[in-house]
């Protein structure tokens, strides 16, 4: 998709993360690991290339490493980078939690057995 933001809108966006708790933060991208295959599966037809950008972490530093102006505050530019490497390990972590505990036969449509599980909560969801 590859949009130039810039090119349409001409506001600053300022994120104030006022109540951020770095914790709170992680166990969402774990969250969002742990339902990443119900979702990829669910668009993947879709939308493949978007997809996979999406789901790429070098496609994902890219956009931040290659723009001057995200190197004009480097104590900023540390601390996203930091940031990042552990969203993509909490998320890496959740996505191979839900690996692991499927069945091999199961690995295919990312949906655990037991009913009660997130991972069929997220496909109601996503379902909406």
């Amino acid at each position: 998709m590859d949009y130039n933001v810039r090119a349409r809108i001409n506001s600053c966006i300022l994120h104030h993360e006022e109540d951020f708790s770095l914790l709170k933060w992680l166990k969402k991208k774990h969250y969002y690991g742990k339902t990443a295959r119900i979702y990829i599966n669910k668009y993947k037809s879709l939308y493949e290339e978007y997809v996979k950008k999406q789901a790429d972490p070098i496609y994902r530093f890219k956009i931040f490493l290659l723009n001057k102006r995200f190197w004009r505050k480097p104590y900023l530019a540390i601390g996203v980078i930091v940031l990042k490497i552990l969203e993509y390990l909490a998320s890496g972590l959740g996505y191979a939690t839900t690996w692991f505990k499927l069945g091999k036969e199961d690995r295919g449509t990312g949906i655990l057995v037991d009913s009660g599980n997130i991972e069929h909560q997220a496909e109601a969801n996503l379902s909406r």
